[in-house]
């Protein structure tokens, strides 16, 4: 007998054997997606989910109407499908204490009672009688968000005039750009509208929550964002609840701020010509006529214009070196802006009128002026005060100074995009941005070098994907009555 090919017994899958391996096949496919990214694929369950929900709950209305539906709920009130736990029975709400965005426009929500919140004779939480349609209602329960809380805006809402329902999208997929939230024709990114009218839903609850997209950002605003960094030369952070980082306002007691200023002097009288008030800022000290002030009487005060507004926090004097008795005790410096009206800045006392010599007073000021007096209330007993020298010291921001950021933790390995910021830089001053990142939460010597020179939207690709980063921002002035400052910033990344 000859064996031909067609002779053996052929051999193949059975039907039950098919359908195991192609169910193993799906199983071990979902698997790997879901290990791949389970969080988005959990969010993109719900959100399709959701879409089920609100186009099974349209086309329930909408039957409704061709059935010559009378009552569709009122105007101007948003329906939501959160419970109210205080309310029994039928009762309706408008839902307080429960997190809810404030609604614009006179607008207001109603809730209802758990017991009643699914049910589909007009008593849920959408107002529409369906079970009375000839056939029955469409729907055996009124669907809810899968999530359904107030937080995040995971809730459904449906409003009237005709009609709307909307659902928060919380994936890329569903909800991001090119999606159908994107393009289902409503106003609100991020949001599943769908009904008859979609310019219903308040602008106030249209942005209650966005999709969770496969990208971040970091923001720095906080005074608590900035304290974690660190400052260099005199950068330092600004207090508040909004918080910003600037150049430290020091006093600056190098320089004597009316030098140069004698001429621009009063007093309240002087002795003669050769002892008028110019020559307690000419930056001489010994002797009498010509190199110091003298008054006719006591009390007495002078003063001088230094040109612009100084915020001052130190007054060195030296007395006329001859009498004592000439010499100022008790002693009040007065700021103005206008050389009429004087607030009074600081108190001091000249302690010792043993010999002529420097004393100085340092004192809080946080307010700039012009004009500056001191007014001399008592002395060691003449008729007259002598005042060879006075020197004022005025707070001025440092020149430079850089501030360098507590490391960022992105929770994973990211793609660094993009940096942008707030900043202030008045005349004189300025700012920059440096950015470097890494893979270990202290920085080491695998991290990338600082990213310098960044301008507020400039690039981070040079980055690359790393999970940590920080920034640092170099602030510099070259007017003392300025400083740059940064209110904000923002680093954004993908993953």
């Amino acid at each position: 007998m000859i064996m031909t090919r067609d002779s053996f017994p052929k051999k193949g899958f059975t039907i039950l054997e098919l359908i195991i391996i192609i169910g193993i096949i799906a199983i071990l496919t979902s698997v790997t997606v879901l290990v791949l990214n389970p969080a988005e694929r959990l969010r993109q369950a719900r959100d399709a989910s959701r879409i089920v929900d609100l186009r099974a709950v349209n086309d329930a209305v909408k039957f409704y109407g061709v059935y010559g539906g009378l009552s569709y709920g009122s105007s101007l009130v948003l329906y939501v499908s959160l419970p109210d736990t205080a309310l029994t029975g039928n009762a309706t709400s408008t839902c307080p204490n429960m997190g809810l965005p404030a609604l614009s426009g006179g607008w207001s929500y109603q809730c209802v009672s758990g017991a009643n919140l699914r049910k589909v004779d007009g008593l849920g939480w959408i107002p529409v009688n369906l079970s009375g349609l000839p056939p029955g209602s469409p729907l055996p329960a009124l669907p809810v968000d899968p999530v359904n809380t107030a937080s995040g805006g995971s809730y459904y809402t449906y409003a009237v005039g005709s009609w709307e329902l909307t659902a928060v999208m919380e994936s890329e997929k569903y909800g991001g750009s090119g999606s159908i939230a994107a393009t289902d024709g409503g106003s609100a990114s991020g949001l599943f509208e769908i009904g008859s009218n979609l310019a219903l839903t308040p602008a106030s609850n249209e942005g209650r929550k966005t999709f969770v997209s496969n990208s971040g950002s970091k923001v720095h605003a906080s005074d608590a964002d900035f304290g974690g960094g660190t400052n260099s030369g005199t950068a330092v952070s600004g207090t508040g609840a909004a918080g910003s980082v600037g150049l430290a306002n020091v006093l600056n007691t190098a320089t004597d701020v009316t030098t140069g200023q004698g001429g621009t002097a009063q007093a309240s009288g002087s002795y003669s010509e050769n002892r008028a008030p110019v020559y307690a800022f000419n930056d001489v000290l010994s002797g009498d006529t010509s190199v110091a002030w003298l008054s006719n009487t006591m009390p007495a005060w002078i003063s001088v214009d230094l040109g612009s507004q100084q915020t001052i926090g130190r007054v060195k004097i030296y007395p006329r070196d001859l009498e004592g008795a000439r010499y100022p005790k008790d002693m009040q410096f007065y700021g103005s802006n206008d050389n009429v009206n004087w607030t009074l800045i600081s108190s001091f006392t000249f302690a010792n009128n043993a010999s002529a010599h420097w004393e100085t007073f340092d004192f809080s000021n946080v307010v700039a002026y012009r004009y500056h007096k001191v007014n001399v209330s008592t002395n060691y007993g003449a008729a007259e005060v002598g005042i060879s020298e006075i020197e004022m010291y005025a707070y001025g921001y440092s020149s430079s100074g850089v501030f360098t950021s507590s490391v960022i933790d992105t929770g994973q390995s990211s793609t660094f995009t993009t940096l942008s910021y707030t900043a202030a830089t008045p005349s004189g001053t300025s700012l920059t941005a440096d950015v470097r990142a890494g893979d270990t939460a202290v920085p080491d010597g695998s991290w990338t070098s600082w990213q310098t020179g960044i301008a507020s939207g400039g690039s981070l690709s040079a980055l690359g994907a790393k999970r940590y980063v920080q920034y640092r921002a170099n602030l510099s002035t070259s007017n003392s009555a300025n400083t740059s400052s940064l209110d904000d910033i923002t680093i954004n990344y993908t993953y």
